[in-house]
């Protein structure tokens, strides 16, 4: 027999048929149709919309003159979905069932649902070229799908009470982890060792792995922003930046320090630079809250730097965070997206200097009431 989830990561009552009702709204609006079908591919949505984590899944809304949700996977994943899916299959008033493709195409069986009448939605941003074909000739209809592609996420972009405590939890474990590990970060251990050692930490913790590949970027590595752990050794003084985060039910949590070897930093310059990053990160923490545009965050930890550092801040400022490491809205330059109360991003200003260091300060950020709170706790 399945097993139940763990009560930790089980939703409130309700939530996925509350999830599912909000976009058959935003679906009906887009297409401005009262009755329709929407395909959807993005495993993500697929997770956010009926609770499945599994690796191989379509799902089929349609609505019009009630909801019907379908759930399309293979003989893996069945005992699995029975269990995820509890609240849809129980008393939902959303009719849903749970369909084995069987060795079918599984496109061309959400064809054969999505071909009940009305409008036909598909996530074009979600489905591979073939399988787009593939359901286009299932249907055998000369019209093609409209594309739905952002509409789930819109959805995503406001995170609920149940998501927060996730993403809370996926970033207690990264931070439980990280501190466990900053004794070993001695002169002569290598990248690759500490990455090993802190990906280890997540999952004992209770992490269901990393939230993204480990970045740690020793010395002159520190200047790559997405460096690759490798065999070099860090030697004492130097700077280490260190990215990573927890996936925790799905929710993954996002944070960067930027660590001395040996406790102090070799040299004014690094001493300057970072603590130039530290005030860029606070004056962008400050500037958080909701009704914001993302642009004046990306601004306000600009202004902040130094002149001669300011062109050495080469991204953005930061990314909303939830199922997905990087979600929108995406603090960057300009960006005209209002932040909203329950939204979740990052705030992480860096400065590289080309063969020499870098230095990247990083936390998750619940916007709220009072303007924010972060969710990462580790000290700076």
């Amino acid at each position: 027999m399945p097993q139940e989830e763990p009560l930790a990561r089980r939703a409130p009552a309700g939530t996925f048929v509350r999830r599912i009702e909000q976009a058959v709204r935003i679906l009906s609006q887009l297409g401005q149709v009262e009755r329709g079908s929407a395909v959807i591919s993005s495993l993500h949505n697929c997770r956010y919309l009926t609770n499945f984590s599994g690796s191989n899944a379509l799902a089929v809304l349609t609505w019009g003159g009630g909801i019907n949700v379908s759930l399309i996977t293979d003989g893996r994943y069945l005992d699995q979905a029975e269990v995820e899916l509890a609240e849809l299959l129980g008393t939902s008033p959303i009719q849903t069932q749970l369909l084995d493709q069987a060795g079918r195409n599984a496109h061309g069986v959400a064809a054969e649902l999505a071909a009940a009448g009305g409008q036909i939605f598909c996530e074009y941003s979600a489905i591979t070229h073939r399988n787009y074909e593939s359901f286009v000739d299932a249907l055998g209809r000369g019209d093609r799908p409209a594309d739905c592609s952002g509409a789930v996420e819109r959805l995503r972009r406001v995170k609920d009470t149940h998501e927060i405590e996730l993403l809370s939890t996926a970033a207690s474990i990264a931070d439980r982890a990280l501190a466990a590990v900053v004794p070993m970060i001695q002169d002569g251990v290598q990248e690759l060792e500490i990455a090993a050692e802190l990906n280890s930490q997540m999952m004992s913790l209770g992490s269901g792995g990393p939230a993204f590949e480990t970045i740690i970027g020793s010395g002159p590595n520190g200047a790559l922003p997405h460096a690759h752990p490798g065999s070099r050794r860090v030697r004492g003084g130097e700077a280490v930046v260190i990215d990573f985060g927890a996936e925790f039910a799905g929710y993954r949590s996002d944070c960067t320090r930027t660590i001395f070897v040996g406790g102090e930093p070799a040299g004014r310059e690094l001493r300057r630079v970072y603590d130039a990053v530290l005030a860029s990160q606070r004056a962008g923490i400050d500037a958080l809250t909701a009704g914001a545009e993302v642009g004046a965050i990306d601004a306000a930890c600009r202004s902040a730097l130094p002149k001669d550092l300011a062109p050495r801040f080469t991204h953005a400022t930061g990314h909303s965070i939830g199922l997905e490491v990087h979600e929108d809205p995406i603090l960057r330059a300009g960006g005209a997206d209002v932040l909203r109360q329950g939204m979740v991003v990052t705030v992480e200003p860096g400065v590289y200097l080309s063969g020499q260091f870098g230095v990247r300060i990083e936390d998750t950020m619940l916007v709220d009431a009072s303007g924010s709170r972060p969710l990462t706790g580790l000290p700076k």
